[in-house]
């Protein structure tokens, strides 16, 4: 069942579709949680300390050493998924901006209903001129 989970994740080449796919999967929550651990990697790889990371994520140390250990036990997919993105200095930076955007917008889902409305509407914009 893991296979095929792991599989299908592999299988989507079109970012609308792994957009739809984890929408599907996860409700906002999840997606949120899981958007902070890979920021939390990233934070990390950066030379960020618990605390900057603490106070820009929202998130507690305990979450921030979860990830520390899994890093260190492991990690691969967080190396690779960190390097990948840091690679564009650039794109690290707008992924900094979101961050910050994400954890002042958590206390007001409305809000940040309206960013994920936006985001997705310039992505669509921008998948449009692709084409």
């Amino acid at each position: 069942m893991y296979e095929v989970f792991e599989k299908t994740i592999s299988s989507l080449t079109k970012a609308q579709d792994v957009k739809d796919f984890i929408a599907d999967l996860l409700t906002p929550t999840e997606k949120t949680m899981l958007a902070k651990r890979l920021a939390i990697a990233i934070l990390l790889e950066k030379g960020y300390d618990y605390r900057e990371i603490c106070q820009t994520l929202k998130v507690s140390f305990g979450t921030i050493n979860a990830v520390t250990k899994q890093k260190m036990i492991n990690g691969q997919g967080y190396k690779i998924a960190a390097a990948q993105i840091l690679r564009n200095e650039e794109l690290a930076k707008v992924f900094l901006d979101i961050t910050k955007t994400v954890a002042k917008m958590i206390s007001h889902p409305a809000k940040w209903q309206r960013v994920e409305s936006y985001y997705t509407q310039k992505k669509l914009e921008k998948e449009e001129k692709e084409i």
